[in-house]
């Protein structure tokens, strides 16, 4: 996917779970215009392996595609074929999306694979859902099975699959971590 400079949304290749958004289940050999979103100036775009997210100006949030395990967000399991406006965000801030930060608060929702939703438990989650003990944060980065954040105070929190040391803590006798644990190697340390 592409956003050109008239903010105009193009999308293209393999569409067999709805995942380019434009109402059907057509691959696209080339870009082609997804006007879902024409007058929506989308300011963060996300693609998942068959799914996507999408954060408009005026902090809506919009996910599409293959909902397996609850990454659209919307509480079913249903696939969506055209973008479509997860109303759980409705009236916050949202800062960003891949795990969405709101209000300086971090959701996460999904597929539960390796820890990297954060929640301290084994479940998959339908719908957006609060990561408990991590506030005031300003940049999350994640990984297929891994996901980090970063908060005001320039603390690095790290969560989910750590198989080949993905959290730079020098080893894994804990190889997952369920919950956000703070990266003391950063101490100190502005990130």
């Amino acid at each position: 996917m592409a956003i050109n400079e008239n903010d105009e949304l193009y999308v293209w290749g393999w569409n067999g779970k709805g995942q380019l958004g434009l109402g059907d289940s057509t691959h696209k050999l080339k870009p082609t215009l997804n006007s879902f979103f024409k007058n929506k100036k989308i300011i963060k775009l996300t693609c998942g392996r068959d799914h996507n997210l999408a954060l408009i100006e005026n902090g809506e949030v919009y996910s599409w595609g293959y909902y397996y395990y609850g990454q659209l967000g919307h509480g079913d399991t249903n696939n969506r074929n055209t973008p479509t406006l997860i109303s759980f965000f409705k009236g916050m801030n949202v800062m960003d999306v891949f795990v969405f930060y709101c209000q300086s608060f971090v959701y996460s929702w999904g597929f539960y694979n390796n820890g990297q939703l954060g929640h301290n438990d084994t479940k998959h989650r339908y719908i957006p859902t609060k990561i408990n003990g991590l506030i005031k944060i300003k940049k999350i980065f994640c990984g297929s099975n891994h996901t980090m954040a970063i908060n005001e105070n320039d603390e690095l929190y790290v969560w989910g699959g750590n198989d080949y040391g993905q959290f730079g803590l020098g080893g894994s006798s804990s190889p997952n971590e369920i919950k956000p644990s703070l990266n003391s190697f950063f101490k100190n340390k502005k990130l």
